[in-house]
């Protein structure tokens, strides 16, 4: 008797600690502004400006927790959960800045820890996101050189380069742990958007000059210029023999490495 009454009460404290946590994380949910709802009620909506010093505590503890699991059992989910977690805080706290209102900095900040967790574990899904990094890392590059100054004209430009710069760095530290041909590409198609990046953010400094009349020409010109010299490198064969090339030269890195 005495050990179902034990048992009784454990699972009653547990059952209570669980309608608190389920609570804890409608409220959260629905002051986030996303639809949260239980088997027995809808949750009712709050205003953002509620958020930041009301809720910390739940929040923090659950990061706290997956961060001390992550590291006990080298499970990179759960690192990338605290990494949300952490980046969800600090955008939480921050929502009233232009950059974190219209995500550019939500959207950089989980592509840079997705990698970065990536670099210091190896289970399945951190295997997962180094072999995306040849794809996913210079594509950011091109947006960044080409696209996000349009989406997010509020962003200067030479910001925009800095992130170029950041997720070249980032292609450089996967080649270095992955030493693959494909990520050795993506270093050097991550550097040509740093070199793009630059250009505009200089291009941007002849503003009020007596080259501005003149700088769409000269931006012009120089895709043409690179579309032509493409061209010719592939009529004369030189595109076929750049890949064996590339592998051949990621080989003596390795050896001198």
């Amino acid at each position: 008797m005495g050990a179902r009454t034990n048992y009784g009460v454990a699972a009653s404290r547990i059952l209570r600690l669980g309608v608190g946590a389920a609570s804890t994380i409608r409220r959260v949910g629905s002051d986030g502004g996303f639809v949260a709802c239980d088997c027995c009620e809808c949750s009712h909506g709050y205003l953002w400006s509620t958020l930041g010093p009301f809720y910390p505590a739940p929040l923090g503890m659950v990061l706290l927790l997956q961060l001390v699991l992550s590291l006990r059992e080298s499970a990179s989910w759960r690192m990338l959960a605290a990494a949300a977690l952490a980046i969800g805080g600090i955008c939480w706290t921050m929502h009233t800045a232009p950059w974190v209102r219209n995500g550019f900095a939500p959207l950089h900040l989980c592509v840079l820890a997705m990698f970065t967790v990536a670099l210091f574990f190896d289970d399945a899904p951190a295997r997962v996101i180094r072999r995306a990094a040849p794809i996913v890392l210079p594509m950011f590059g091109l947006l960044t050189a080409i696209i996000w100054s349009s989406i997010f004209p509020h962003i200067p430009l030479i910001v925009h380069m800095g992130i170029a710069m950041v997720l070249a760095g980032m292609a450089f530290l996967v080649w270095r742990r992955e030493r693959q041909t494909a990520h050795l590409a993506a270093v050097l198609a991550s550097l040509q958007f740093v070199f793009l990046a630059g250009f505009r953010a200089g291009l941007a400094e002849l503003e009020g000059t007596l080259f501005a009349a003149g700088r769409d020409w000269l931006l012009g010109g120089l895709i043409c210029l690179v579309i032509g010299v493409l061209i010719s490198l592939a009529k004369g064969g030189v595109l076929r023999t750049i890949w064996p090339s590339l592998a051949e030269w990621n080989r003596r890195l390795q050896s001198a490495a």
